[in-house]
């Protein structure tokens, strides 16, 4: 077989080898229709890239790294396949590299960490805690692009949805439903003193609560997971709660609602369950989950896009994609 070059690929795209180059790069100074032109000849060349040579020259790795404190959650697992065919799609020489906090937030730092002392990646996507300042200023005077999931990383690159709005749906969902006890389903302070699910969920659960005159009820979790919802039935039972907004999360909602059936409660006639995120198995259970949708897929494949939309100027200046989410109906509530 021939050993085909980056000019071979220029001369059957009809472009310049240095188009060729950017194209397969990804630079974002290439028009997307001349980069399906680029891929489409390089594919049917069969063209390969001298990855290790090029690397070698621009002291890059052709890796993003994605920091999270798991990679066996559904939130998790939605999110990643919007990175993974972002990178596949627009950036096909860039390959992904998992590296799990193990739900530590100092675990996460440290990561990100020996990341940037080892150039071990040319950018990094956090599911994880954010970087500390410290460690996020040492990022941008390397110029090493850091977006963070998170609403609370101010002055970071970051990807996150409106959890204050995500809030108001589920709460008046609930309350126009007629629920005088309802509770929230938050998580437990984490190591640096932060919590896993917005704060501004909880905050804006109780302001509307409050502005009802109905007296609200709160539960934290550590993990979130279908066995920690199942864990808190009980004492949901006990208390006589009526309605359940799960600012943890679906797999916890889908927990509480299998729990409390199995001790004879009826969803929705005796307790009303709304879920966060919309992840595909809320549709699947029975009854079908409430829940407050975020577009997981589309964040994922903006967290790439923001890797690769590095600052024309020298100074660094943040960027944040802020999604708006929706109230999705179904039977549980």
């Amino acid at each position: 077989m021939p050993n085909i070059t980056l000019h071979d690929v220029a001369r059957a795209a009809g472009v310049s080898h240095t188009t060729v180059s950017w194209a397969l790069r990804g630079d974002p100074r290439i028009k997307p229709s001349t980069r399906e032109k680029v891929l489409a000849a390089a594919q049917a060349l069969g063209y390969v890239p001298n990855e290790v040579a090029r690397c070698l020259v621009k002291g890059c790795t052709n890796t993003i790294a994605i920091v999270s404190h798991t990679f066996s959650s559904a939130f998790e697992s939605e999110t990643l396949r919007g990175i993974e065919l972002e990178v596949s799609e627009s950036h096909p020489c860039f390959t992904l590299a998992q590296y799990s906090a193990s739900g530590s937030a100092e675990r996460a730092q440290t990561l990100y960490e020996q990341l940037l002392r080892g150039n071990k990646a040319d950018a990094v996507i956090s599911l994880a805690d954010p970087p500390s300042p410290a460690i996020h200023a040492a990022y941008v005077k390397a110029k090493k692009p850091l977006v963070v999931f998170d609403e609370d990383a101010i002055g970071m690159d970051m990807i996150h949805g409106d959890s204050a709005l995500g809030a108001k749906l589920a709460t008046e969902l609930l309350l126009d439903r007629g629920c005088r006890r309802p509770g929230i389903i938050s998580s437990q302070t984490q190591e640096n003193g932060r919590l896993k699910c917005n704060p501004g969920r909880v905050s804006t659960f109780f302001k509307l609560c409050a502005e009802r005159g109905v007296a609200a009820q709160q539960r934290s979790i550590h993990e979130f997971r279908f066995e920690s919802g199942q864990a808190l039935a009980a004492s949901i039972v006990a208390e006589a709660w009526d309605g359940v907004f799960c600012a943890a999360g679906d797999m916890v909602a889908i927990g509480i609602m299998a729990g409390c059936r199995a001790l004879g409660v009826r969803i929705p006639e005796d307790l009303r369950v709304v879920g966060y995120d919309d992840l595909l198995v809320s549709s699947m259970v029975q009854p079908a989950l409430t829940t407050i949708a975020q577009p997981l897929e589309t964040m994922g494949r903006e967290a790439v896009r923001l890797c690769f939309n590095a600052p024309a100027e020298e100074r660094y200046t943040p960027v944040s994609r802020c999604f708006t989410p929706r109230l999705i109906q179904r039977d549980s509530a």
